[in-house]
């Protein structure tokens, strides 16, 4: 690539974009995720710790910066997806309300130990066919469970047909609608006042301003 072309291609990734999202819920105890087995070629690893070595293989250097102190307390981990020991995917799980550094994730108000927000799926496109996805929900779910985790968020652009008709084979639902800005592969905010209703972990207080919440309300991706 050229001198001009690699110009143009900075200049493409940090042209700013607003753009509209969903966030979805699942309701961890209510779903009873099919297993699905697939060859040994595949294998899969939480990574609780910046010392494991898969951690370096998962994310560009700036995000291993932004993201080891929060794997090391126990805010974060990472499902990393091999296949023949080479990583072909991740994905991003939050336990702790944490600010919208990384690239994709949004500033986010948890309740400690009862919700989860998964962000930054990843799964290389050799690999994006047949049960993997399944198989990669079907990790997710069970390990989320084990914590104790009930409810887990995502956030899913609008306009990202194959994500949305993963999230609806899932389970997930609809919490809330808004509108967000980005700029470059780092900045992501929700503009103010933009979810609706305004309710969820996008909110400013979150679950927080409720001493008994009562259970996440929506509707399903498509007609039941």
């Amino acid at each position: 690539m050229g001198t001009i072309d690699r110009i143009k291609s900075k200049l493409a990734e940090y042209r700013p974009r607003i753009g509209s999202a969903y966030l979805t819920y699942l309701d961890l105890r209510a779903v009873d995720p099919e297993y699905v087995e697939l060859d040994e070629h595949y294998s899969h690893e939480v990574v609780e710790s910046s010392s494991n070595p898969l951690f370096a293989k998962v994310a560009p250097p700036w995000q291993r910066t932004l993201a080891a102190e929060k794997v090391d307390n126990g805010d974060w981990y990472v499902l990393v997806i091999m296949h023949d020991g080479e990583v072909i995917g991740h994905f991003w799980a939050s336990f702790a309300s944490t600010r919208g550094l990384m690239n994709g994730i949004m500033n986010v108000e948890l309740v400690e130990g009862d919700e989860a927000y998964g962000f930054d799926l990843y799964l290389h496109p050799d690999h994006r066919r047949g049960k993997i996805g399944n198989w990669v929900a079907w990790l997710t779910i069970n390990s989320l469970r084990d914590r104790g985790v009930r409810w887990g968020y995502t956030h899913v652009l609008v306009d990202n047909v194959p994500t949305i008709f993963w999230h609806h084979g899932v389970g997930f639902n609809i919490l809330q609608s808004f509108n967000y800005f980005n700029f470059g592969p780092r900045i992501w905010w929700k503009l103010p006042k933009s979810e609706t209703p305004m309710y969820g972990p996008l909110s400013r207080k979150g679950r927080h301003n409720d001493p008994a919440p009562a259970d996440p309300f929506g509707g399903s991706f498509f007609p039941q």
